[in-house]
């Protein structure tokens, strides 16, 4: 500390004031969990976003809330919300590896793992014919 010129002591001090500030928040925050800092499921706010969303994207929100309060082995996605997920990764990968990155959404092994319990063959498909003649 003595060695230090005035502008290196002055950035030295700024710096050991932010650690310290950063360690008190830390400890404050640390006893505390996500599901006691809010509830969102009772929200307002999630009440209103529920409404202005459609019934996917509600049930991605409301699955991702959900999850945030697991521990990381216990994390569980119902077959609705795996499927959602095989949609958002089948549109495009790499926006849902970005997503991956924001939220916690089931992995790329999980989903294909739901995708191998699908079985096709080769040549035409009756079954896409007959849910386009239904839909149709």
């Amino acid at each position: 500390m003595s060695g230090l010129t005035p502008r290196k002591r002055k950035l030295y001090q700024r710096i050991r004031r932010k650690v310290s500030a950063l360690s008190k928040l830390r400890s404050k925050y640390r006893s505390k969990k996500l599901k006691d800092l809010s509830d969102v499921d009772s929200d307002p706010l999630m009440q209103e976003i529920s409404n202005s969303f459609n019934a996917k994207a509600v049930r991605l929100l409301a699955a991702i809330v959900r999850i945030s309060r697991c521990k990381p082995r216990g994390r569980r996605w119902n077959f609705e919300e795996n499927i959602l997920a095989v949609s958002l990764i089948k549109r495009s990968p790499k926006s849902y590896i970005l997503l991956q990155t924001l939220f916690r959404l089931p992995s790329g092994c999980t989903l294909k793992s739901l995708l191998n319990t699908v079985h096709f063959r080769t040549g035409i498909n009756t079954h896409v014919f007959d849910a386009l003649h239904h839909s149709l």
